[in-house]
């Protein structure tokens, strides 16, 4: 498949993670935590989320082309 293919599939696999990991209760709290005791501002708690879900989409998609070249 092509590279766009997969990067189009990372970004939108990579908005739904961070939907969910801001939805989640644990995640708010663990967040919120640090938020609260000014290790993070909000910018940077933020940038922690969508970094964290753009590496989950990175695995996701590493793991889709690995079944695909071994369906191959």
């Amino acid at each position: 498949m092509s590279r766009i293919y997969y990067r189009l599939l990372r970004d939108i696999a990579a908005m739904r993670i961070l939907a969910a990991l801001v939805a989640s209760p644990q995640r708010y709290d663990y967040i919120a935590n640090h938020v609260a005791s000014g290790e993070l501002s909000n910018e940077q708690a933020t940038h922690k989320n969508v970094t964290k879900a753009i590496i989950m989409a990175d695995q996701l998609i590493k793991g889709i082309k690995q079944r695909n070249t071994l369906d191959s």
